[in-house]
């Protein structure tokens, strides 16, 4: 069952979407925000909040929004940033370096990640939080204007420190979860990049990036936490520049991602576009309960397609039995597929995911024609030329246009009518002695209006030249032409296309065109010395 909340968030996100990709594209930073606004915008489900604190620049304290696409996972959230993080958004310039000295005071945590290393321009959130179940995550990336070329010594810096009880005993204390994973290495320019290399499987080059405005950009990272459900614990996020105090550096922390969950709890789902070539953008997952909704574009084809997902450590997930592996597994998802996630203590529970095709928000006349099959009183074809909400179509003069059948291709799934009337192509009959007007709708229920315009031709030259002459066409299979010079004949049709071609010298010829099917067609006759070009309605 769809259902309608998300239906339409879905749509209103993928139109977006699809219009922001082809766009030019960008982030909107807007860094006119409050800590508290900050915060709320990150925190997601299961996590009760408190005390909530910022130390640092007021110019490095930013949420942003992509209007859902960017050439990276994040789409929206919060952003901290070691200069000033409203020209972090895109496109970037590699020839442009970010480099604001904020002034500010660096941070000692940070600086104990680079063993005592002085850090500058640190910006620093911190609150506490009461998780509602027994694993705590977030997600967020780095980016820095020191990549590439200050990487193989560089360590702008971030952290990301809890404190609190501990489930395997003792207490967190200021422990910094925002390490390179499988190792205790934090996270910073010097420990990833491409350059030394250094885990270069983390590292994005963003020097042709279009949504942000750094040289070089990690991964996106998930880091989970185990925590005691219903206990106190203080959060504390901050980035920072090291060595110096140029050349800036951001941390993105995604909208919601800092969350409780149970061990057989999805933190992410969807469908990444660099795992599914029949998608033009990342698909995101709405998480509830025990269901997740996605809305894919109407084209793709679900049969065939890859899960990107992220669970607790030590959790497994199967589909009818067979392990799923994030970024790798197939699975058809034309109907509802259950995943089961199985903790490592062996307690398991079931998902739903449904995935719902939207529909389609095209609503276009794409070719436009009426054909002799068609329409008994006329000699040809005559083809439309789609320009705009015009559709031109000429027609010899006298020409009966009161009752005519037009053959017409629309976008997928739309409907055209006239006065109300359903239209179906091939069949419908109108009068088009006057400008007809048909109302296109896409399956959305968006339309569009298109003027159906005929012009009524004469056969008369376009361009005179006395040296040139294409006589009348009498419909005897050819066309005389009366040149003083050599002369290259080329028929076109309505639409441009060159259908015929032939050389002749000076004097009189008979182009033959018995094997051109009738309908209006446009000849040119060139010399080395002039040109002449005439509407022609071949009937063979």
């Amino acid at each position: 069952m769809l259902n309608f909340s998300y239906f339409r968030s879905g749509l209103i996100i993928i139109i977006i979407l699809i219009l922001v990709k082809y766009c030019n594209a960008q982030i909107f930073i807007d860094h006119l925000v409050s800590p508290t606004e900050m915060v709320n915008s990150l925190v997601g489900s299961g996590i009760y909040l408190s005390g909530i604190n910022y130390i640092g620049s007021d110019s490095a304290t930013a949420i942003f929004n992509s209007n859902g696409y960017t050439d990276i996972e994040l789409k929206e959230g919060i952003c901290l940033s070691s200069g000033r993080i409203k020209y972090a958004g895109g496109p970037n310039s590699i020839d442009e370096n970010l480099s604001f000295v904020n002034g500010t005071y660096g941070d000692f945590l940070l600086s104990g990640l680079l063993q005592q290393l002085i850090t500058w321009d640190a910006s620093i959130l911190e609150f506490d939080i009461e998780p509602s179940k027994n694993w705590i995550t977030l997600s967020f990336i780095f980016g820095s204007e020191e990549y590439p070329e200050w990487a193989d010594f560089n360590e702008d810096v971030i952290g990301i420190f809890i404190s609190g009880p501990n489930p395997i005993g003792s207490n967190y204390f200021n422990k910094n979860i925002a390490t390179i994973p499988g190792t205790n290495l934090p996270i910073c320019v010097l420990n990833i990049n491409n350059v030394t290399p250094s885990f270069p499987e983390y590292y994005i080059d963003n020097s042709t990036g279009q949504y942000f405005a750094y040289d070089g950009l990690t991964t996106v990272f998930s880091p989970f936490t185990n925590v005691y459900p219903d206990s106190n614990y203080h959060i504390r996020i901050g980035i920072a520049d090291a060595d110096d105090q140029y050349y800036d550096s951001g941390l993105f922390l995604e909208q919601n991602s800092l969350k409780s969950l149970d061990s057989n709890d999805f933190a992410r789902f969807r469908f990444k576009e660099v795992y599914n070539q029949n998608i033009v953008m990342d698909i995101i997952g709405s998480i509830e309960n025990d269901m997740i909704n996605l809305f894919i574009p109407y084209f793709a084809n679900l049969t065939q397609m890859v899960s990107s997902f992220t669970i607790p450590p030590g959790t497994t997930a199967y589909v009818d039995n067979q392990l799923q592996i994030s970024d790798t597994t197939i699975n058809d998802f034309s109907g509802p597929v259950t995943y089961t996630l199985v903790s490592n203590t062996g307690t398991s529970k079931d998902w739903t995911i449904v995935v719902d095709y939207l529909p389609n928000i095209e609503h276009e006349i794409i070719e436009y024609s009426f054909l002799v099959e068609n329409n008994s009183n006329l000699w040809g074809d005559l083809l439309g030329v789609v320009d705009g909400q015009s559709v031109f179509i000429e027609a010899p003069d006298g020409t009966d246009m009161s009752n005519l059948v037009a053959t017409f291709t629309l976008s997928d799934n739309a409907t055209a009518f006239v006065e109300g009337i359903v239209q179906q192509s091939g069949l419908t009959t109108n009068n088009f002695a006057d400008t007809v007007l048909y109302i296109v709708e896409a399956e959305n229920g968006d339309t569009s209006h298109y003027e159906v315009i005929v012009n009524f031709v004469t056969d008369i030259n376009e361009n005179k030249n006395p040296e040139t002459t294409i006589l009348p066409y009498t419909g005897n299979n050819k066309i005389t032409i009366e040149s003083l010079y050599d002369i290259t004949v080329s028929i076109y049709s309505v639409s441009g296309s060159l259908v015929y071609q032939i050389k002749a010298n000076k004097g009189i010829n008979s182009v033959d065109i018995k094997n051109i099917p009738s309908g209006l067609y446009l000849i040119n006759v060139r010399s080395n010395k002039s040109y002449i070009t005439k509407k022609v309605f071949i009937h063979n």
